[in-house]
């Protein structure tokens, strides 16, 4: 992503998942990005939280994205 970018310092969720053969830990940051592009697939895009629940996604990642609905209100 070009642009300019401004993380947060603290993360506003920790996810932890049980997989079959393992766990695995999601921290999750805001991050601000104005202007921005994906220079290495230009058919990349963004889509707005509300529109992401018809994405096939993890339910690991699906929390990350419910507690990111609940920090950003």
């Amino acid at each position: 992503v070009t642009g300019t970018m401004t993380l947060e310092q603290t993360p506003f969720c920790t996810v932890e998942h049980q997989l079959t053969h393992r766990k695995i830990k999601m921290v999750g940051y805001l991050c601000k990005v104005s202007k921005g592009r994906n220079e290495r697939n230009d058919k990349a895009r963004w889509l707005r939280l509300d529109r992401t629940n018809s994405l096939a996604l993890s339910q690991a990642m699906k929390r990350v994205l419910t507690r990111l609905a609940e920090h950003i209100r």
